[in-house]
């Protein structure tokens, strides 16, 4: 419930935001107001207790005005900004990594206006599925495109890169706790590694640049290929030319950080101040002021879920497991109806337990089980014959079965 709040919240926040920040004396007054805001509200802030256990003073007027500035850059404001260093060709294929460290979003735009047709790689809003829709919308009006951490997202980075185009990512949000990813040492705490980025930029043969964010501009430095000496730890152990990279990428956005503390975001503190807020004003002014009701009919709602598992029969003989990683949905003609992002799907026999196949597909989309669902870039695998293909699409439907061009698989399930 409070998720859905703050999404309706946010949405209104960010379609109104920009009425009121492009008129030019609310531009210069914002950051005034934001200023005085977080410096009476610096003791309530989680801000100032991370800035203080790690170590680092943060000046609480200093950061209030950043975020005010930030805002207004976000939602009305255009100014340039102080870019040096190493700046790519605007043709070439090339990975920014930075951090949420001095103007980072009129940074894209700045970009954007040098030609180099931005889009950033951002944390994923799973439950907060419209504010970030109508975040992407806003970030597209200033000529920067965006694309979340997701099966499709980086399909869009990556045809984004092969395109000749500049793909942004922010570092400091990268959770150390996700299975898999190498923690590092960061500003008051860890992060995870970048290696993934590192790894898919290498494989895409596209150059990389640290972008060392300052109050008011930013240094690029090229992440040139480890020498070989660089490669050995202390013990004298080989180490992954990735990881190394990742290493002094995380070490440069580091020590930037730790010269400009009052102009990092805080990353995770700024986020519960900024899923909080919205929330705080509905207790203070009643939320049927601020937001429509919420809907209460079915066909109203969009849902979005991640680690999607249904099981069940498809008919008297075969039962199935799908498996998706994430998926959107809504409710139509008295059914659930959507779009499911890295599709697993594996067939059994009812009477026998035999594995019959298995089909994997990047996107599926309609309604499971019922049909039709219209599933794009399969590779199937009957079991028992051990006979393997791949499509660019196939169908299914609990009437038809299966339709694949006349693949074995249009004999299960019929």
């Amino acid at each position: 419930m409070h998720r859905a709040l703050t999404d309706w919240l946010l949405v209104g926040i960010i379609r109104a935001a920009p009425v009121f920040l492009g008129v030019p004396l609310v531009q210069r007054l914002f950051p005034l107001v934001t200023t005085v805001l977080v410096g009476l509200l610096w003791p309530l802030l989680a801000v100032g207790d991370r800035a203080r256990l790690s170590g680092h003073r943060v000046s609480p007027w200093a950061w209030g005005r950043q975020m005010g500035e930030g805002f207004c850059d976000l939602f009305g404001r255009a100014r340039s900004l102080r870019v040096c260093g190493e700046l790519p060709h605007p043709d070439s294929s090339s990975l920014v990594l930075a951090a949420h460290l001095g103007p980072w979003e009129a940074g894209a735009v700045e970009l954007a206006r040098l030609g180099h047709r931005p889009m950033v790689l951002a944390a994923p809003w799973p439950r907060l599925p419209l504010a970030a829709q109508a975040l992407r919308a806003r970030r597209a009006r200033l000529g920067v495109a965006t694309a979340f951490r997701s099966t499709r997202g980086w399909r869009e980075a990556t045809e984004h890169l092969r395109d000749g185009g500049m793909v942004v990512a922010l570092v400091d949000s990268l959770s150390p706790q996700r299975r898999g990813r190498r923690s590092v040492d960061f500003v008051g705490g860890q992060v995870g590694a970048p290696d993934a980025l590192v790894a898919w930029a290498e494989r895409q043969s596209a150059s990389m640049v640290v972008a060392l964010g300052s109050p008011n501009g930013f240094r690029l430095c090229s992440l040139e290929e480890p020498r070989e000496e660089e490669c050995l730890d202390s013990d004298g152990r080989v180490l992954s030319q990735v990881q190394v990279r990742a290493d002094r990428c995380v070490s440069m956005l580091k020590e930037a950080v730790e010269a400009h503390p009052s102009s990092w975001a805080w990353v995770r503190a700024l986020a519960l101040f900024v899923l909080g807020f919205p929330l705080l004003t509905v207790s203070a002014c009643g939320v049927t002021e601020l937001t429509p009701p919420l809907p209460s009919a079915p066909s109203d709602w969009l849902v979005t879920a991640d680690d999607l598992l249904w099981a069940g029969e498809l008919n008297l003989a075969v039962r199935a497991r799908l498996v998706a990683l994430r998926g959107e949905g809504e409710w139509r003609e008295e059914r659930p109806y959507g779009l499911l992002e890295g599709v697993s799907v594996d067939l059994w026999s009812v009477d026998t337990g035999l594995h019959l196949a298995a089909v994997e597909a990047a996107t599926g989309r309609g309604s499971w089980p019922q049909g039709p669902t219209v599933f794009s870039d399969v590779s199937w695998h009957l079991v028992a014959s051990n006979e393997r293909g791949s499509l660019p699409e196939i169908s299914w439907s609990r009437q038809g079965g299966w339709s694949c061009e006349g693949c074995p698989l249009e004999s299960l399930v019929q």
